[in-house]
């Protein structure tokens, strides 16, 4: 017990029974009185004062000359800790729309961790459906979403693919993979560099390859709504599939990522992407509702649109796809 307390304590005793604190308590009853009246339980404190008498009858009245004041010493904080308490503002779920998050947090975690050959993080999507009878149909879907965090970089990769098949021919085969790299300007501002390739068997193109870099921001960044928009110029290279032709075109790519909470195991989603050259525009949007199952698995709901201003010859502008998957996060 620090002099300071202890004198507190000899003065408090005093004050109430000034011939009572002539006796000064024992160390081990002072040592289990101020442990209780730290506590600031009230209840305790009654119990130790009552298991001090016991253990030193011989201080009782020390003991109790000394209970008085600590008594009011504990119901003191007991009521300015309830006062406290009813003044702070109830929270609603509206505020998690208001709170920017970015500025009480430390700088976004995607760049927060140091070097970790096993820091991933993302999540793996699996689809698949099969019907027999008047037609047979087989549907597999797979994409992966996968993070490695250094430093003020992050490492993305990102695979996506789709296969349908109808009595045994094949009327969707579409892979694309993606590479980029961000790194950190400001808390909300990032720079970027991307390398992209699609192998669309229906598209009216054997393959695509595009290569940009850009600048990113966070507009939002809130416990319930978070939205972040990308852009910069490029190249892609395409083949188209009859004629054989390499087309090489100065580009240029937009993106917007937004996800709203719903509840607490629910979220929706919007991606869209935008890569324009001089001869077409290829333009994609994916809706998602994605619903919690554990701290591992999840239900996605989604529905995908890809549009091309100008396709090849024979072949629709527009293609979607609508699927329920399962989520692995890890």
């Amino acid at each position: 017990m620090s002099q300071v307390n202890h004198v507190f304590l000899t003065a408090a005793c005093l004050f109430a029974s000034g011939v009572a604190c002539a006796q000064d308590l024992p160390d081990g009853a002072r040592a289990m009185i101020e442990a209780a009246r730290a506590s600031g339980d009230a209840a305790q404190l009654e119990a130790v004062l009552n298991a001090a008498k016991a253990a030193f009858p011989e201080s009782i009245s020390a003991i109790e000359a000394s209970a008085a004041p600590l008594a009011q010493d504990v119901a003191a904080a007991a009521s300015e800790q309830t006062a406290l308490s009813e003044g702070a503002p109830e929270s609603t779920p509206e505020d998690a729309f208001d709170e920017d998050v970015s500025a009480a947090a430390p700088p976004r975690s995607k760049f927060a961790k140091l070097m970790n050959p096993v820091a991933w993080s993302g999540e793996a999507e699996l689809s698949g459906a099969k019907t027999t009878g008047n037609s047979e149909d087989e549907t597999i879907g797979f994409s992966l979403d996968a993070e490695q965090e250094i430093g003020r970089y992050s490492n993305i990769f990102e695979i996506d693919y789709d296969l349908h098949r109808t009595d045994g021919d094949t009327t969707k085969d579409r892979l694309v993979a993606a590479y980029q790299i961000d790194f950190d300007l400001s808390d909300r501002n990032f720079g970027f560099g991307r390398l992209e390739y699609e192998k669309d068997e229906f598209s009216g193109f054997d393959y695509r390859a595009f290569a940009g870099a850009g600048l990113g921001r966070r507009l939002f960044e809130r416990e319930a709504f978070n939205w972040t928009l990308e852009a910069g110029p490029g190249v892609r290279y395409s083949v188209v599939s009859d004629t054989e032709e390499e087309q090489t075109e100065i580009s240029a790519r937009a993106a917007s990522d937004i996800e709203i909470l719903l509840s607490d195991r629910a979220t929706l989603g919007h991606k869209a992407r935008t890569l324009w050259t001089q001869e077409t525009t290829t333009a994609t949007s994916e809706v998602a509702v994605t619903t919690e199952i554990n701290s591992y698995f999840a239900m996605r709901f989604s529905y995908d649109v890809k549009y091309e201003t100008e396709p090849p010859d024979g072949v629709e502008n527009t293609d979607t796809t609508t699927k329920a998957s399962l989520l692995f996060s890890f």
